[in-house]
């Protein structure tokens, strides 16, 4: 018997075993062909094989392009929710479809998820086809239903300045919020359900709920996990029955291309630098006791403090020992590799990445040194941030999972002045302009940073710049060649990624931007791609203050959770409460295309995409689907020449378009499936000047 690792990035049994439940529950109701964590194994593998097949066929792929066990199970999962609102809802309007025990699913639609252009819903899981009928009855939700439901949450759907949304503006998104909570219902239930394989064969939930215990069952024995503290998950095992697929599973952790990278960086240690010296690798692993080592492989450091107190140089490199958890501990750096020898943070060794947990640890003070361009944002305050790269240059983190779960004693989740915390920070000030800054493959998770202060270093992933100590000295800060790219950022506040707010935006302040203003005050050559964005309380991802910087491939799922007066309950003054999907901020020529965004929630945004403040925008070969502030917003007056193009809209709620006191946008050649009922161009976003020219638009 082998042990399966924690691919998935549990933290916790009881987040292990909620996930099992929303697979049994799929299952059962026929969503996918089977539960477990093994069957969704298999469900990633087939829709890697399929997404590299049809990009060697130059075909088109929406989002990620490939997917690691923890993206995969959390894209799945939300694409369950979703398919169960819309099968509820579709079942009971065409009543000719539905079994004769009154069951709400039954075969799907047989559309492939990466060719959504078939016209219905993007999302069929492989394996549902032909199914037997799920058991659980469909029942109609009344008008009465969702007015109760409006008048008792009326703080989720409030705009910008406090008032609220009609409740004619927001029903459909009420019935959508009511499924979403039978749907929760019947996941808990099925936390009830001991034997999985029997979910095939299963005709209640609550039948099976009459023969279990009042409370969730434990895991076996075999099944529980070693835990400090009783709360952080290091190993998630579960008996594997099939000789050699726990090894499978294992390899699924550390791919082919990290082994590669592992065995390259064991050679590079003897290789001499351009700049004479030997290039050192520092290794670093929590299964040691002693910081006084001299962190070589046989002795490593035992902490990141022995790390935040070296001094790189060009092309060394720090390596954390995967299966390593680095509690209350933070990683700092201000360090500058050279084009030809970069620094790199990594991993090595064998098992899931190295793990960070700040824990609220790793403060800093962030001061932009000047008004920013709103009075109502905040421009200084302390940070907590895990990793820090301040003045860096030329260097690489990657293979790292973070998290920054901060408490301090009195501070509540929506407190006006709570601290800023962030997974990543990446901060140029002194150092003029800054290249070659990379982030890859990594997961972060977990980071309860402030919604209020948005241009503070909030979030996932956020790159900033800062008013310089001596600018005519260094020089004006900002970024050239920076890439995020194949980075899971789950459950964040406030943003996902963003990438380049800048003391300089007063310059920006205008609707032509020229190229000039982008050399001297921007940044260049900006890459955001392969990313999958999940549950951020406000804004998904967001680049900005760019000259044509590339967005493609990225997924946004369930953004913008907290932009409502249940969570943004203490402004203070502070503006901002708007978010959406994927978009840029006083951008030049941005270019987004292949991205995937889903479900992003009701504010006064809440679309998938914004073409903001910028010059030149360009969506292409996108997709939306139930973003419940419609699709695409073309944004105030100083958003021009933007143009939206070949892109899929599937069952956007709200409002299609928001075309908001935008002079001249222009919509062609794209496809727009709404709902009876849905308007085209949003209520109260309907200020502005649109063309559109050659766009499908289908009635379901």
């Amino acid at each position: 018997m082998r042990k399966e690792k924690n691919i998935y990035g549990f933290t916790s049994i009881e987040e292990r075993r909620q996930v099992l439940a929303r697979l049994r529950a799929a299952a059962w109701m026929g969503l996918i062909d089977s539960a477990g964590l093994e069957a969704a194994e298999e469900r990633r593998k087939r829709k890697n094989a399929e997404t590299e097949k049809r990009l060697e066929e130059d075909g088109t792929v929406y989002g990620l392009t490939h997917y690691t066990p923890a993206m995969y199970l959390q894209y799945e999962l939300t694409r369950l929710k979703l398919d169960y609102t819309v099968h509820a809802r579709n079942y009971l309007e065409h009543d000719t479809r539905r079994s004769p025990d009154n069951a709400c699913f039954g075969e799907t639609d047989g559309l492939h998820p990466l060719n959504p252009a078939q016209g219905k819903s993007q999302i069929t899981h492989a394996g549902t086809n032909g199914m037997d009928p799920a058991r659980y009855s469909c029942r109609e939700i009344t008008e009465e239903e969702k007015k109760a439901f409006y008048e008792k949450n009326r703080d989720l759907f409030t705009r910008y300045w406090g008032d609220s949304f009609a409740f004619d503006e927001v029903s459909m998104i009420i019935e959508k919020r009511l499924r979403e909570q039978e749907y929760e219902r019947i996941v808990q239930d099925c936390c009830f359900v001991q034997d999985c394989r029997s979910v095939q064969d299963c005709r209640s939930v609550q039948d099976c709920h009459s023969l279990q215990e009042s409370a969730c069952p434990e895991l076996p024995a075999e099944e529980h996990t070693d835990f400090q503290n009783g709360q952080k998950l290091r190993s998630c095992c579960q008996e594997v029955e099939k000789s050699g697929h726990g090894q499978a599973l294992r390899n699924s952790g550390q791919s082919d291309e990290n082994i590669r990278h592992e065995q390259a960086l064991q050679s590079s240690s003897q290789v001499l630098s351009d700049t004479g010296h030997i290039r050192r690798i520092y290794y670093v692993s929590s299964a040691n006791e002693c910081d006084e080592n001299t962190g070589s492989r046989e002795h490593p450091f035992a902490t990141l403090f022995a790390v935040n107190q070296l001094q790189l140089r060009p092309g060394d490199q720090v390596l954390l020992e995967r299966g390593s958890v680095f509690r209350g501990q933070f990683l700092h750096l201000s360090a500058c590799g050279t084009k030809d020898a970069p620094i790199l943070i990594g991993a090595y060794g064998e098992g899931t990445r190295p793990r960070i947990e700040a824990m609220g640890q790793g403060i800093w003070y962030q001061d932009y040194g000047t008004e920013l361009d709103s009075p109502t944002h905040t421009r200084e305050g302390y940070v907590s941030s895990a990793v820090l790269l301040y003045d860096c240059a030329y260097i690489t983190l990657r293979d790292l999972s973070i998290t920054n779960q901060g408490s301090l004693i009195g501070e509540i989740y929506e407190a006006p002045r709570k601290m800023n915390r962030t997974g990543v920070a990446v901060v140029a000030k002194n150092g003029g302009t800054l290249r070659e800054i990379h982030l890859a493959d990594l997961e972060i998770r977990d980071v309860n940073g402030n919604v209020y202060d948005k241009h503070m270093n909030n979030g996932g992933i956020y790159f900033t710049c800062l008013k310089p100590e001596d600018e005519k000295a260094t020089g004006i800060a900002r970024y050239e060649g920076v890439s995020v790219t194949g980075c899971f950022v789950h459950r964040v506040s406030r943003w996902g990624i963003a990438v380049g707010y800048t003391y300089q935006c007063k310059k920006f302040m205008k609707a032509e931007l020229e190229e000039e203003l982008f050399e001297k005050y921007g940044h260049r050559d900006i890459r955001i791609a392969d990313n999958y964005v999940k549950e951020a309380g406000g804004d998904g991802i967001t680049v900005m203050y760019a000259l044509r910087p590339l967005v493609e491939h990225n997924t946004a799922d369930s953004c913008a959770g907290e932009m409502n007066d249940r969570i943004y309950k203490y402004p203070e003054g502070r503006g901002g409460k708007v978010a959406a999907g994927i978009w840029p901020w006083k951008c030049r020529d941005a270019l987004f295309q292949y991205n995937e965004a889903a479900d992003t929630r009701l504010n006064q945004d809440g679309m998938a995409w914004d073409a903001d403040s910028g010059d030149g925008t360009i969506y292409q070969y996108n997709y939306s689907r139930l973003n419940e502030g419609g699709c695409v917003m073309f944004c105030l007056e100083e958003s021009i020449h933007n143009t939206f193009r070949y892109n899929v809209s599937d069952d956007d709620l709200g409002g299609t378009i928001s075309p908001s006191g935008n002079p001249d946008a222009y919509l062609h050649h794209n496809t727009f499936i709404k709902r009876e009922g849905v308007p085209f161009v949003r209520a109260h976003m309907d200020d502005g000047k649109f063309t559109e020219e050659e766009n499908e638009i289908r009635e379901i």
